[in-house]
């Protein structure tokens, strides 16, 4: 996932983010490795999290979302504790699902009138 664009707070972050990205660029370039950049939207999209429901794009059910996708899909048991809290586990719900969202089989089925229900 590219590093966000800072338009409000969160220097930090964008610091350390920049330099992770560097490093595994550098890595993926010394071992000849393809590098493809996916916007947030793009994979949660394929992973079929972009519902359109404007209720459901907010940041704290997108969170839900994520960790609850990724216990169906995958049999775990990550965390969702409250919108705010820190114990959540929508970090690596999310990294998993960056990852799947590249094999077909773990995509959304879409269709012209909407997405699948599972």
């Amino acid at each position: 996932e590219d590093v966000p664009r800072m338009n409000k707070g969160g220097v930090q972050t964008a610091i350390l983010l920049g330099c992770v990205h560097g490093a595994i660029s550098i890595l993926a370039l010394l071992h000849h490795l393809p590098i493809h950049f996916i916007q947030v939207g793009e994979w949660r999209h394929k992973i079929g999290l972009a519902t359109g429901n404007k209720e459901d794009m907010k940041r704290d059910n997108l969170k839900r979302l994520s960790i609850e996708r990724t216990n169906k899909l995958f049999s775990l048991s990550l965390k969702y504790v409250s919108p705010s809290s820190k114990l959540n586990e929508d970090d690596a719900a999310d990294a998993i699902l960056i990852g799947a969202s590249n094999f077909d089989k773990y995509c959304a089925k879409y269709t012209k009138f909407g997405y699948l229900k599972e």
